[in-house]
């Protein structure tokens, strides 16, 4: 695609641009004055090809945004010590959020979804979480609960839905299923 085309796929642009990047340093240095700040979201998702080309776009100051705790891709090969390489390689400035939520702001979500992560859940309510299981019962009763909730808040002003399951290959089923 590449010589017919100019096409790049997107599984193989980071592996291209370290390549070539190693053999004309000058347009790496010709990037970084082009683009001194590189801002790359969703980081915790990144593989080890995007982090090798992250590392070599390092002329530039990047930023790194993301919550290690919502790492979704470990199928293509997310490290939970991706924030812990950064941090070594580029010594940046840190600031932590953990805690903050505008999104769902007056609930109690992100303390309900960070016991779910460290397994300390509690049956005791949290603000504005309702909980759920359908464990066994196929997706059916979910869909329908999702779709019951959904029918009940958009008479809100805002609102989001959220499902949670233990592994990535059910919330790709789930999401399969929802869509």
């Amino acid at each position: 695609m590449f010589d017919e085309e100019g096409l790049v796929s997107f599984d193989l642009f980071p592996t291209l641009l370290c390549e070539l990047f190693a053999c004309a340093p000058q347009l790496a240095q010709a990037y970084a004055r082009s683009y001194p700040l590189i801002i790359v979201d969703e980081f915790q998702d990144t593989n080890a090809d995007e982090w090798a080309m992250i590392r070599t776009l390092g002329p530039s100051s990047v930023i790194a945004l993301g919550d290690p705790k919502q790492r979704i891709y470990d199928f293509k090969g997310a490290d939970p010590r991706r924030f812990d390489e950064f941090i070594a390689e580029f010594r940046p400035a840190v600031f932590d959020f953990a805690g903050e939520n505008r999104r769902s702001a007056g609930t109690g979500i992100t303390g309900f979804a960070d016991a779910m992560i460290a397994g300390n859940f509690r049956p005791k309510p949290y603000a504005g979480v309702t909980i759920g299981t359908y464990a066994g019962q196929g997706m059916r009763p979910l869909k329908q609960s999702v779709l019951q909730a959904a029918a009940r808040l958009r008479l809100t002003r805002e609102w989001s839905v959220v499902v949670l399951v233990p592994a990535n290959v059910l919330a790709v089923g789930v999401f399969d299923y929802m869509r």
